[in-house]
C-alpha cells in the first residue's frame, strides 16, 4: 500500500490552495498511477499539459504551459501607505474595538495588547498598495559603464583566445578602470562631505541618511588600551570587568538625608518577599493618565521601521485620541495584575 500517497491525497483534499492538473495521466513506465503530480494555485492559469517521449528514463517528461505569470525582470516593488485612510478607519471602528475589549478581553490585558498589535498590522497592510517600477538609474556615469563593458569584452576574448596581446590589453584596461573608479568614489565622497558641512542642520541629516551601512560587521577581537583579546573567554572577561567597574554601587553619604532614605528603602525592598511586592502593586494607587501617554507618544520619533511586533512608531503616533483612553485603562490593569518573579 502507498501510505505516503494516501497522506498526500488527504492533505490535498483539506487544502484548497492547490489543485491537481494531470488527473489520470500516466507519468511512469513502471506504474499506472500518477507518480509525478502537476499542482497549480488559483492565481496561475495553466493550459492542458501532456507527456513527451521518454529517452532512457522511466519517468515521462511533462510539458506544460503557464499563463498569467509576469516576470519581474529589472523591476522592483515600491509600497505606498495611505495614512489618512488608516487614521479614518481606526476612528470608524473604535466602537467595535471598545465592544470587543469589554466582551472578550475584559480581564485579559496582555491578550488585548496582542489583539491591538495584530489589528494595527492588518489595517496597515490593508491600506498599503504595491506597484512595480523600473530599475533605479545606475550611480555610475555612462563613461564608466562603457569602460566596464569594454573590460568584460576583453576578459571574454582573452578567456577564449589566450593570446599574450589580449592579456596585456586586458591588464592595462583593468588598471585604467580601477583608477577611474577610485577617482569616482573620491569625488562622490568629497561632494558628500561638502553637503554635510552645509550650515542647515536639516540638509545635513538628510545627507547623512545616504550612508550605506553594512548589515553585519566582522568581529574577531576586542582592544583595551594596548591589549588585544581574541579568544571568547578573554573577550567575556574583558567586558565583564569593564561593565562591573562602570556600574559599581554608588557611594552613599550618610550625612545626607536623601541617601539615608534611599539606603533604608533599598534594604527593605531587598529583604521583602515577592508576594508582598505583588500585593503592594495590586493595591497601589499609581495610575497612568491619558496625558502621560500623550507625552510619551509625542516624544517618539516618526519612524516607519517595524519591530518584532510589526508596529512602527508612525502607526502609534497616528492613533486617534479615543484609542489612548482604552490603552491607558488596559495598561493600568496590566500593571496592577503584574506577576513578579514568575
Amino acid at each position: 500500500m502507498n501510505h505516503k500517497g494516501r497522506l498526500l491525497a488527504v492533505w490535498l483534499d483539506n487544502n484548497d490552495k492547490y489543485t491537481i492538473q494531470n488527473h489520470g495521466m500516466k507519468t511512469s513506465l513502471r506504474s499506472d498511477t500518477i507518480i509525478d503530480l502537476v499542482l497549480k494555485t488559483p492565481t496561475i492559469s495553466l493550459a492542458p499539459c501532456g507527456t513527451l517521449s521518454y529517452t532512457g528514463s522511466d519517468h515521462l517528461p511533462i510539458l506544460m504551459e503557464l499563463n498569467g505569470i509576469n516576470l519581474q525582470d529589472n523591476n522592483y516593488i515600491i509600497s505606498k501607505t495611505y495614512w489618512e485612510i488608516y487614521k479614518n478607519i481606526l476612528t470608524i471602528i473604535n466602537p467595535c474595538v471598545q465592544k470587543e475589549k469589554e466582551k472578550t478581553y475584559q480581564d485579559k490585558p496582555s491578550k488585548w495588547f496582542t489583539f491591538s498589535q495584530q489589528l494595527l498590522e492588518a489595517l496597515k497592510e490593508r491600506v498599503t498598495i504595491y506597484h512595480q517600477t523600473a530599475q533605479q538609474r545606475s550611480t555610475l556615469s555612462s563613461s564608466l559603464r562603457l569602460m566596464l563593458k569594454k573590460k568584460h569584452y576583453l576578459q571574454i576574448k582573452y578567456r577564449h583566445g589566450k593570446l599574450e596581446e589580449d592579456r596585456i590589453r586586458l591588464r592595462s584596461w583593468n588598471k585604467l578602470v580601477q583608477y577611474e573608479l577610485k577617482s569616482f568614489r573620491q569625488n562622490n565622497w568629497m561632494n558628500f562631505i561638502s553637503e554635510v558641512a552645509f550650515p542647515n542642520p536639516t540638509h545635513c541629516w538628510k545627507t547623512v541618511k545616504r550612508l550605506n551601512k553594512k548589515r553585519t560587521a566582522s568581529f574577531s577581537a576586542i582592544t583595551e588600551n594596548d591589549n588585544i583579546y581574541k579568544t571568547p573567554e578573554k573577550i567575556v572577561n574583558c567586558l565583564q570587568n569593564h561593565f562591573s567597574s562602570r556600574f559599581i554601587a554608588p557611594t552613599l553619604n550618610m550625612d545626607n538625608s536623601t541617601d539615608v532614605l534611599a539606603f533604608k528603602l533599598w534594604n527593605e525592598l531587598s529583604n521583602s518577599s515577592h508576594e508582598d511586592i505583588e500585593l503592594v502593586c495590586e493595591n497601589s494607587d499609581l495610575k497612568f493618565t491619558t496625558q502621560d501617554l500623550k507625552s510619551i507618544i509625542r516624544k517618539m520619533n516618526t519612524k516607519n521601521s517595524l519591530g518584532f511586533d510589526k508596529v512602527s512608531n508612525k502607526m502609534v503616533k497616528l492613533l486617534p485620541e479615543c484609542y489612548l483612553t482604552i490603552i491607558i485603562l488596559v495598561y493600568n490593569d496590566l500593571f496592577k495584575s503584574a506577576y513578579w518573579n514568575k
